[in-house]
């Protein structure tokens, strides 16, 4: 594993808590991108919570990224205004792992256990569907080797 700036890179979640990139290798990784003027994402919020409920203890980590860029008070007052019950990141990283713009919101992504970008979701997800796709692409990442 070589190392790169953008592994040393450090997020900060609302709860204060660090999340250092490198610390991540060997887990999937979904960011889900949202705003709480945006219906869908609202809708899917539930959903996200239930899906962030079930993924403890697997190998799986998952983050909410607010796509308007609020400032932490005014994102805290977002993140309970619309009952997100998982961790949300103050600061988008998507530029550590070269993602995309976020063009339309909801947009999900998912890193494989290397890092690497393997798939991008756009519009409101279920806790079904997120798994259903997880284990999709597990699967896939199995039968490759």
């Amino acid at each position: 594993m070589s190392c790169s700036k953008a592994d040393q890179a450090v997020f900060y979640d609302t709860e204060g808590h660090a999340v250092q990139l490198s610390k991540l290798k060997g887990k999937w990784v979904i960011l889900n991108y949202w705003a709480d003027w945006c219906n869908a994402c609202v809708q899917e919020i539930p959903e996200l919570n239930r899906f962030y409920q079930n993924i403890k203890g697997k190998n799986i980590v998952f983050y909410g990224i607010d796509n308007d860029e609020l400032s932490l008070d005014d994102l805290k007052s977002s993140i309970l205004s619309v009952s997100i019950k998982y961790p949300v990141l103050i600061s988008d990283p998507g530029y550590a792992w070269h993602l995309d713009n976020v063009a339309v919101i909801p947009t999900t992504f998912i890193l494989d256990p290397y890092g690497h970008l393997v798939k991008v979701i756009t519009g409101p997800n279920t806790e079904s569907s997120l798994f259903d796709i997880i284990n999709s692409l597990q699967s896939m990442a199995v039968s490759s080797k």
